[in-house]
C-alpha cells in the first residue's frame, strides 16, 4: 500500500513563470468558486449537490463560449479545484467542517493551484503542466534521489502563495511510495 508523502521546497519564478503559475490559480479559484455558486443553487432548490464529475461537465460546456482564457492554463487547475470542492462539501455533511466559501483573491490561503499530469523534478528545476520548468531556491536532491531510485513517482503538485514579507511561490509535490508503518 503506498502512502503519501509531501516534499515542500520554496520556488523562485521568473517573470514569464510567475505569470503562468498566477493564472492557474486564478483559473482553479474562479472554477472554485463557480462551483460552490451552483452548489448553493442546488441546495436553495432542494436538489442534490453537484459531484466534482457534474460540476466538470457543466464547467466543459461553459468554458468554451465564455472563457478564452482557458487555453493558456492546464486543465487539471480547475478540474482539482472542483475535486476539492467536493471533498469540502463531503467533510461539511459529515460534519468535519463548516460549508465551504468562496475563495477570495487577496486571501493568501486561498491563493492556491493543485496540477496533476507529468512532472519532472531536475537538481534545481521543477517542471509544471502547462507551465515549463520552474527554478527552486534549493537544491531538490532528496526529492529527485527518490525518484531516480524508482522509490516513488509524482501525483500532483500544489503551488501556492506564501505569507512571508518577500512574497514567495511555495511548491510541494505529492509523491507516492511503499514506506513500512511505524509500531
Amino acid at each position: 500500500m503506498g502512502v503519501t508523502q509531501a516534499f515542500r521546497f520554496e520556488l523562485d519564478p521568473n517573470r514569464e513563470a510567475r505569470i503562468a503559475l498566477a493564472r492557474h490559480v486564478g483559473a482553479a479559484r474562479f472554477a472554485s468558486n463557480g462551483g460552490l455558486a451552483r452548489c448553493w443553487e442546488a441546495l436553495a432548490r432542494g436538489e442534490q449537490i453537484p459531484s466534482a464529475i457534474d460540476l466538470h461537465k457543466a464547467w466543459n460546456e461553459w468554458k468554451r463560449a465564455h472563457a478564452p482564457w482557458r487555453a493558456e492554463v492546464s486543465k487539471c487547475a480547475p478540474q482539482e479545484a472542483f475535486r476539492d470542492l467536493e471533498r469540502a462539501v463531503r467533510n461539511w455533511r459529515e460534519g468535519r467542517a463548516g460549508f465551504p466559501r468562496f475563495q477570495r483573491k487577496k486571501a493568501i490561503e486561498d491563493n492556491k493551484a493543485r496540477l496533476t499530469g507529468v512532472i519532472r523534478v531536475t537538481p534545481r528545476h521543477v517542471q509544471l503542466p502547462r507551465i515549463g520548468k520552474v527554478r527552486a531556491k534549493k537544491r531538490t536532491d532528496p526529492l529527485l534521489a527518490l525518484l531516480e531510485g524508482c522509490k516513488i513517482r509524482v501525483l500532483s503538485a500544489t503551488v501556492s502563495r506564501e505569507a512571508d514579507v518577500r512574497g514567495g511561490t511555495s511548491g510541494s509535490g505529492s509523491p507516492s511510495h511503499p514506506r513500512p508503518r511505524r509500531r
